[in-house]
């Protein structure tokens, strides 16, 4: 009897193979129980994506089981959902469909204190009802948004704390369920460690989020016992609760923290890359190739990819209020073409003077082109002009 594949990849101690043993003798001689409990994956992999949680091991198998159940348009409230989000007729449902376009939407519930809504719906057999408690979510959805604009539009006079390394903002009136959605902005806004912190009675709730400069779950474990009440985590994102009082203490530990733990700062001229695309390898062969690793997540990212010598063509500005930064592009590979994307790329393509027909070096991602189900999209992350 197999206990899980991901055994001969890593150290496991002995109660984790007890556990393993345990749950397949279970599921060996209960058939229906395994049958029943795979139909309930879907649920599990909407909870693991929308938490943020790791897509490895065997929250990788469960994500990945979901999602083909997800596929099976047997359950009413999701079809819904898929409806709603207009990927109801999608033949494959992605990590990324879940991520960005469900999530935000069933987190919103939690974020202001009302999950049960949330839960209702998903449970709920019941067409009228469906529809009602969906309405709710988008009414709680839209309040979610407010209150995290006000959030953000505010944060720089609720700082407290700034220095190269990380920033600190302590928000009272932001609700406790958004201070984790305003960590991962901060994060990714300042290029740094951020923590966002906001206050229930004499309690602070904290949310950090690393942008893999550190560990997160690391880092809040070594503050002092005696300063926090609750904690827990992973390696991209931690929480924590701590009484108001020892406020201050706790940002001086936690400024000593980052002094002593591993700090990853990587120069600015420097891009990782998975592969370089061969000259000869067509865009069928690529797309199904990426496929293949699906699902992308948490600590499972999508390939970081280059093509050398392709030819750029058709370059626009995506302008829909005159202030964008936003360039839309065709990338020309041999006999094959690409809708590409380069975000915040205005600026790059005027500098280096690049123009339609030259020939250019890209560095990217590839992701469902939002607007057509059927293809993909280049998502530019660096862009060099190929001397002639």
């Amino acid at each position: 009897m197999q206990i899980t594949k991901y055994f001969k990849y890593r150290e496991i101690n002995i109660y984790e193979k007890l556990y393993y043993m345990f749950y397949n003798i279970i599921f060996e001689t209960n058939k229906n129980l395994l049958q029943n409990c795979l139909k309930r994956l879907k649920f599990v992999a909407i909870g693991t994506i929308a938490d943020n949680m790791p897509i490895i091991d065997e929250n990788r198998i469960a994500v990945k089981e979901g999602l083909k159940e997800i596929e099976l348009r047997e359950n009413i409230s999701i079809n819904y959902l898929l409806k709603e989000v207009n990927i109801l007729t999608k033949p494959i449902i992605t990590s990324t469909d879940i991520a960005f376009k469900i999530a935000p939407i069933l987190n919103s519930t939690g974020r202001l204190e009302k999950a049960d809504i949330t839960i209702r719906f998903l449970l709920s057999q019941d067409t009228n009802k469906i529809e009602n408690k969906f309405k709710e979510i988008k009414n709680i959805n839209t309040l979610r948004k407010y209150k995290e604009d006000i959030s953000w539009n505010t944060h720089n006079e609720n700082t407290i704390f700034k220095n190269d390394k990380f920033i600190v903002c302590y928000d009272k009136n932001t609700p406790k369920g958004i201070s984790s959605r305003m960590a991962t902005r901060l994060s990714s806004y300042y290029k740094k460690v951020a923590v966002f912190l906001t206050k229930q009675s004499d309690i602070i709730k904290g949310s950090i989020r690393s942008n893999n400069k550190v560990n997160s779950k690391e880092l809040i474990s070594m503050i002092p016992k005696h300063l926090i009440i609750n904690s827990g985590g992973h390696k991209a994102a931690a929480g924590f609760t701590l009484y108001e009082n020892v406020l201050n203490e706790f940002i001086r530990e936690l400024e000593n923290a980052l002094e002593k733990i591993e700090y990853k700062e990587l120069q600015e001229d420097s891009i990782l890359i998975d592969a370089i695309i061969p000259k000869d390898l067509s865009k069928t062969e690529l797309i199904k190739t990426i496929d293949l690793f699906e699902p992308y997540g948490h600590d499972f990212r999508e390939f970081i990819l280059m093509m050398e010598n392709v030819c750029i063509q058709d370059i626009r500005t995506i302008d829909k209020n005159g202030t964008s930064k936003h360039i839309s592009m065709k990338i020309i590979n041999n006999i094959d073409y690409y809708k590409a994307i380069y975000f915040n790329g205005t600026q790059t393509i005027q500098e280096l003077g690049i123009r339609d027909g030259q020939n250019i070096d890209i560095i990217f991602t590839i992701s469902e082109d939002i607007y057509n189900q059927n293809d993909k999209i280049l998502k530019i992350i660096d862009i060099k002009k190929r001397k002639n």
